[in-house]
Order: C-alpha cells, then sequence, then structure tokens
C-alpha cells in the first residue's frame, strides 16, 4: 500500500512537471514565431521582443537570452544578467545546438 501511494504522489509530481514543460515550450514557440532573419538582424529590436513578454522570465527562472551564429549573446533578460556582449559557447546546449560541438 506505501508503494501504491507513493507511485501515485511522484505519478502527480511528474505530470505537474511534464505540464510546466509543456507551457514552456508553447510559449518559446509562439514567440519564435515572430523571429524573422530581419529580426536577428538588429539586437536592438531582439532586445525589444524579449521585454515585451515577461511571461518568459515568469516561466526560465534563469531569464532568456539569444545568442549570434557564433554563440556570443546578442539580447537578454533579464537585463541584470548581464550577458549581451559575452560569449556562451562554454555552454554545452548553446555549443551542441550552434553544430558546434562542445569543448
Amino acid at each position: 500500500m506505501l508503494g501504491e501511494q507513493q507511485f501515485a504522489a511522484v505519478s502527480v509530481m511528474a505530470q505537474e512537471i511534464n505540464d510546466h514543460l509543456s507551457d514552456s515550450l508553447q510559449a518559446v514557440e509562439s514567440i519564435a514565431q515572430q523571429v524573422t532573419p530581419a529580426v536577428l538582424a538588429d539586437a536592438a529590436t531582439v532586445q525589444t521582443l524579449l521585454e515585451q513578454h515577461p511571461l518568459l522570465q515568469l516561466l526560465f527562472n534563469g531569464g532568456v537570452f539569444v545568442t549570434g551564429a557564433d554563440g556570443t549573446a546578442t539580447a537578454d533578460v533579464p537585463r541584470s544578467a548581464d550577458r549581451v556582449g559575452r560569449s556562451t559557447m562554454d555552454r554545452e546546449f548553446v555549443a551542441v545546438t550552434l553544430g558546434k560541438g562542445y569543448r
């Protein structure tokens, strides 16, 4: 009986995590539809786009950032994270996403 209760509790927690991830993915996909090559070409426009979507900061507690093809952050929220102009290629998820491997 204890095992069944623990399984039920873990199942509820897993569903909550799955729901949160699904919501986060939907938000990113929705905002990504607004990102065109012209938007990406202008760092100020990208920054404005991120700032116009405060939901991103609620869904991603570390904030979000956008990089160029070289992995250098061109926009970020919150701005206090001070990532703009810094390389993010030391992060595996950035390097792999940009097809640069991982150092």
